[in-house]
């Protein structure tokens, strides 16, 4: 997308990488994995793949079943507000 960008006169300076676009259903791991080869082969020499990124993983973090999920329904996963602060 960075490489379309910049044939349409986009300057790579005003070019943010979202990496969570892609894998959306797949997971953090899989968002976090992506985030390192990206990171890599931008470190590596690629010029597009070199632009800063935007993440958020604590926003998608709150979405999870293991984070909203009431004490009450599984009193084995512990204070749901002690568990909030672990995953963000």
């Amino acid at each position: 997308m960075s490489i379309l960008l910049t044939n349409m006169d986009l300057k790579r300076e005003q070019i943010v990488i979202d990496p969570l676009t892609g894998p959306t259903g797949y997971g953090l791991e899989y968002t976090y994995s992506v985030m390192e080869r990206i990171r890599q082969t931008g470190l590596g020499g690629d010029a597009m793949l070199a632009l800063p990124m935007i993440v958020s993983p604590g926003q998608e973090c709150a979405k999870i079943k293991e984070l909203r999920t009431p004490e009450k329904d599984l009193p084995a996963w512990g204070d749901l507000a002690r568990r909030a602060t672990v995953w963000n």
